[in-house]
C-alpha cells in the first residue's frame, strides 16, 4: 500500500517536474536561438515577419522533439530512487547530480544538434541564402528550413537519447514479484 502511495506521488512529482523543466527550456531555448541563429528574430516577430516565426518554430519543435526523448530517463531515475532503493540525504543529492548534470548535456547536445543543422542545410544550399530571405518574409524559405531541422531531429532523436543514457547510472530492480 505504501509503494502505490509512493508511485502515485513520484508520478504526480514527475509530472510537474517535466512542466517545469518545459517552460523553463522553452523559454531559454526561444532567448538563445533568438540571439544566436536570428539576431533580430523577436523584432522581426514583433513586426509581422510570419517567415521569422516560422523558422523559430521549428527551430523549438526540432529542439522539443529531441529534449522530450531525452528527458524520460530523469522520471524513471527518480521513481527508481524512491521505489527500489533505501533512501538517505547522499542518495538524493547524488541522483540529483546525476539528473542535473544529464538535463544540461542534453540540453547543450540539443541545441548543438538543432543549429549544427540549420547551418549545414545553409551551407550545402549556397544558391539559397536563407536568413536574408527568412528575414524578408519569404515563408516558403522558413517552411524549408524548418522542415529540414525538425526532420533531422526526429531521425537523430533515438541515438541521442541512447548516447545520453549511457550517463545514467541504473538502478537494479532485482526480481520483479508478479502475483
Amino acid at each position: 500500500m505504501l509503494a502505490d502511495k509512493i508511485v502515485m506521488v513520484m508520478g504526480i512529482f514527475s509530472f510537474i517536474f517535466s512542466v517545469l523543466i518545459s517552460i523553463l527550456v522553452v523559454f531559454v531555448t526561444f532567448k538563445l536561438f533568438s540571439r544566436l541563429a536570428r539576431s533580430s528574430g523577436l523584432d522581426d516577430i514583433k513586426q509581422g515577419n510570419a517567415a521569422m516565426a516560422i523558422a523559430v518554430v521549428g527551430d523549438l519543435i526540432a529542439f522539443g522533439i529531441l529534449m522530450a526523448r531525452c528527458l524520460y530517463p530523469v522520471s524513471a531515475v527518480l521513481q527508481n530512487l524512491f521505489v527500489h532503493s533505501a533512501i538517505s540525504a547522499s542518495s538524493i543529492a547524488k541522483t540529483l547530480g546525476y539528473i542535473s548534470s544529464y538535463v544540461v548535456i542534453a540540453y547543450v547536445l540539443s541545441i548543438i544538434t538543432v543549429l549544427v543543422s540549420s547551418k549545414l542545410f545553409q551551407k550545402m544550399t549556397t544558391s539559397l541564402d536563407e536568413i536574408p530571405l527568412i528575414k524578408e518574409n519569404n515563408v516558403a524559405v522558413a517552411i524549408l528550413l524548418s522542415g529540414v531541422v525538425i526532420t533531422v531531429a526526429v531521425m537523430v532523436q533515438n541515438g541521442l537519447a541512447d548516447a545520453l543514457n549511457t550517463l545514467i547510472p541504473q538502478v537494479g530492480m532485482g526480481p520483479i514479484d508478479v502475483r
